[in-house]
């Protein structure tokens, strides 16, 4: 179901993870290594909960990211007011429990122009588009990545899912570009 789990008691909280965990087992026969929380709703406990149960990362928004800071303890924290969180990168996450868990911001300028703007009306701009989203400096290995509605891919856009498909092809050929998911580029 799409349960808001900001919003659920613990309880019911632990359940629908573990009601999501027991759902993709059944499904794909190992366990997840993230999980999606619906509308990319989240709070402390749902996040230590996520974690606990042995879900390793989740995505969410770029405006719910309010400060970073480097891993070493003494770092300086810094804001990240309007939705300026570098998204091409995971964060750390950490609980007084000890459990952790990596956070991925998707790029919020890229998600919105694909539901909203356009940006499915052709595969070869779809495609120049994400590649915009890499930073020139290169210094560490970035992640571009977008959060949608499924049913943007042809459904409120008639033939998204060929400009997807299609925008996939020039990326894989793209020898500037790797195809990955999460969990390997958290390896």
């Amino acid at each position: 179901n799409h349960m808001i789990l900001p919003l659920a008691n613990q309880r019911d909280r632990i359940t629908q993870i573990r009601w999501g965990i027991a759902d993709y087992e059944s499904t794909f026969g190992t366990a997840p290594e993230g999980m999606w929380l619906p509308e990319t709703a989240a709070d402390t406990a749902t996040l230590e909960a996520l974690a606990s149960n042995g879900i390793k990362f989740t995505i969410l928004a770029p405006h719910q990211c309010k400060r970073v800071r480097p891993l070493k303890e003494d770092a300086e924290w810094t804001d990240t007011p309007d939705a300026s969180v570098d998204t091409t990168r995971p964060y750390l996450v950490r609980f007084p429990s000890g459990a952790s868990i990596a956070v991925f911001f998707y790029d919020g300028p890229l998600s919105r122009a694909i539901a909203f703007e356009g940006l499915l009306n052709s595969g070869e701009a779809f495609a120049a588009r994400l590649k915009t989203g890499f930073k020139q400096d290169g210094a560490q290995p970035q992640l571009v990545h977008v959060a949608t509605d499924g049913e943007s891919y042809g459904h409120h856009h008639k033939y998204g899912e060929m400009a997807l498909a299609y925008a996939l092809r020039l990326l894989e050929q793209d020898e500037t570009v790797e195809l990955t998911n999460y969990g390997a580029f958290l390896e």
